[in-house]
C-alpha cells in the first residue's frame, strides 16, 4: 500500500472531467431508457461492471429504464455489424413506441447473443 500511494498521482484534462460529470450517470438515477450491449470476455471493461451498473439503477427503482444484452467471448466491443444493428434497431422501437424490446424477438441466439447470461457480482 505504501508503494502503491508513493507513485505519480496522474491529474484529468478539465474539459474531459466536465464531460464526464455532466454526461456519466454511474448513480442509477436514469430518466430514459437505456441499452447496453457488452461481450462477456471484455477483460478491458469486465462484465462486472454491467452487474454492478445493474444493482445501482435497481436500487434507485428505475429498473424498468435499463436493459443489459451479452454476446459470448470477444474482446472489448467486437459485435458484428448484425449485432449492432439489432442493438440501433431495439433502442429506436424502445424510443418509438415506449414499449421495452423483448430480448427474444431483437437479441436472438442466431445473431449471437446469450440470453441467459447474468454478469458477476462486483469483485470489490
Amino acid at each position: 500500500l505504501e508503494q502503491m500511494n508513493a507513485m505519480t498521482t496522474f491529474t484529468s484534462d478539465p474539459n474531459a472531467r466536465n464531460y464526464v460529470e455532466h454526461y456519466v450517470n454511474p448513480s442509477g438515477r436514469i430518466t430514459r431508457p437505456v441499452l447496453t450491449l457488452h461481450t462477456e470476455g471484455d477483460a478491458q471493461v469486465i462484465p462486472n461492471h454491467e452487474g454492478a451498473y445493474l444493482a445501482t439503477v435497481e436500487q434507485q427503482g428505475h429498473g424498468d429504464l435499463l436493459m443489459q444484452q451479452f454476446v459470448p467471448g470477444g474482446a472489448h466491443c467486437t459485435f458484428t455489424s448484425a449485432q449492432d444493428i439489432t442493438g440501433i434497431d431495439a433502442m429506436i422501437y424502445w424510443l418509438d413506441t415506449g414499449t421495452r424490446p423483448d430480448p427474444a424477438a431483437f437479441f436472438t441466439l442466431e445473431l449471437g447473443f446469450d440470453p441467459d447470461f447474468v454478469p458477476p457480482p462486483w469483485p470489490w
